[in-house]
């Protein structure tokens, strides 16, 4: 009669544990999913223009279109525009769904018309990474 009852207690905890990671797993789904299986960004295409300028205020658009190769999270987009010896960075996070593809534009107003040939630079990655 011992060992069933042994064996009973045991069952019972046995469950309680097991219970008890589900409810862990479940509370702490979407970090155990970003650990795992993060965000992977890829760079499909890259342009900039000057679209974005007003009247009397020049400036350049930095486009991308980013697909997501990874899990589900948010993406940084990040371009840097040089002009002569100055350069300027900004960045733009969005929430990527896997294998979603879209479009984001940065627009710099601080480049100047006729200062200097302007370049660009681009890259994208796992926002906390």
């Amino acid at each position: 009669m011992s060992n069933n009852k042994n064996r009973s207690t045991l069952t019972i905890v046995i469950t309680v544990i097991i219970t008890i990671l589900v409810v862990l797993v479940i509370l702490n789904y979407g970090t155990i999913i970003k650990t795992f299986y993060p965000p992977n960004p890829i760079i499909v295409s890259q342009k900039a223009n000057d679209l974005s300028t007003k009247l009397f205020e020049y400036s350049v658009q930095v486009e991308a279109i980013i697909r997501n190769d990874g899990g589900n999270g948010d993406v940084v987009f990040e371009a840097t525009v040089y002009q002569n010896d100055n350069s300027w960075t900004k960045t733009l996070k969005k929430h990527f769904e896997s294998k979603e593809t879209a479009e984001m534009k940065i627009v710099f107003d601080e480049v100047k018309l006729f200062q200097g040939e302007i370049q660009t630079s681009v890259k994208a990655y796992a926002f906390g990474k």
